[in-house]
């Protein structure tokens, strides 16, 4: 029997927290003089990145190297001929930490949300982007392949990637938090795939043509 190679590529599972500093936040930050600079911070997602703007007064300033690990959030940012370091720490529509020159110097910084947290579409934003996959048939037979799954607007769409980089587009792709599901369209037919969300990898199965079923485990 002729199996279809898969591989599953999403990005990274995203902790509750993540959805959470997307938004416009307020911010003061207090210099070691005990001047207060406000500015307004803007974090978006980029596929399983995240990228911000800070913008205080006329100027728009992006944030750099901006990353998301447990409750901590930190960035870098140009200013003033200076590099900042931030790490502030969330809680609840509030997020408090620091700010730190390269020399050492440094001050309090304090954010808070402006408007309601942006909630994560269908539940399961944190599933979009590529994943790596592994099938493995009822024989015991190894097979590889990658998935890029995408969502725009609610809606979700994928394509499949073999090992000589032919793709194929996916079909009937649902996704949240639980559960992903998708059709591969083959012109042997069609494989299903159900596969279920657990931290940064997936387990699951695919169901051929034929109706033989398999293993699918998917890890970034």
């Amino acid at each position: 029997m002729r199996f279809l190679t898969l591989s599953l590529a999403f990005a990274l599972a995203l902790p509750a927290f993540a959805n959470s500093v997307l938004g416009t936040w307020s911010v003061s930050a207090t210099d070691p003089d005990g001047q207060v600079h406000r500015s307004e911070m803007t974090i978006e997602q980029d596929g399983s990145a995240f990228k911000g703007m800070v913008k205080a007064g006329q100027q728009t300033i992006a944030m750099q190297n901006v990353q998301v690990q447990g409750e901590e959030l930190t960035f870098k940012l140009p200013w003033d001929y200076m590099m900042l370091t931030l790490k502030l720490r969330l809680t609840g529509d509030e997020m408090k930490g620091t700010f730190m020159t390269a020399d050492g110097d440094g001050g309090p910084v304090v954010a808070k949300r402006i408007g309601a947290a942006p909630a994560a579409s269908g539940g399961g934003s944190g599933v979009a982007g590529k994943w790596k996959v592994t099938a493995v048939t009822d024989s015991g037979r190894e097979m590889k392949l990658e998935i890029d799954l995408k969502e725009e607007a609610g809606k979700w769409s994928g394509t499949l990637i073999t090992p000589d980089g032919m793709t194929l587009a996916l079909s009937e792709v649902a996704a949240t938090a639980q559960d992903v599901s998708f059709k591969i369209p083959t012109e042997m037919g069609t494989f299903l795939i159900k596969l279920a969300p657990d931290g940064e990898s997936m387990k699951g199965t695919y169901t051929s043509p034929d109706g033989n079923s398999g293993k699918l485990v998917a890890s970034r």
